[in-house]
């Protein structure tokens, strides 16, 4: 029983752990970043449903 806790306990921390959404929230914070500096407009457009 303890087994079967820890593995459907490990499996929800590896699954969190592959979602790559931090690494695009990192390339666009960087991109406004940037276009701010130089003036730019950055024009981004979320696909996700969640508006």
């Amino acid at each position: 029983m303890k087994r079967t806790i820890f593995i459907i306990y490990s499996s929800f921390l590896f699954s969190q752990a592959l979602l790559p959404s931090k690494n695009y929230i990192d390339q666009l914070k960087t991109a406004v970043e940037n276009a701010a500096r130089s003036g730019q407009v950055v024009w981004a457009e979320e696909f996700s449903g969640l508006t």
